[in-house]
């Protein structure tokens, strides 16, 4: 992920949040991340795999909103 993700995504959560504490119904964030760790690369490399792999499939942004 880069940075204009990671802002997107903080964004999404806080809107989410604050639509659930006021009471306007059920909310859902998916949010893509990396585990170099178990994948065994290096969080750059990992971050540029999850981009090039992953976000073909799960396309980023809002999908719905009412």
């Amino acid at each position: 992920m880069d940075i204009p993700h990671l802002v997107q995504a903080k964004k999404a959560i806080r809107k989410a949040f604050e639509k659930q504490m006021a009471g306007e119904g059920f909310t859902f964030i998916e949010v893509l991340a990396t585990c170099s760790t178990n994948w065994g690369m290096e969080p750059l490399e990992a971050n540029k795999w999850l981009m090039e792999n992953m976000a073909k499939y799960y396309s980023l942004g809002v999908i719905k909103e009412a």
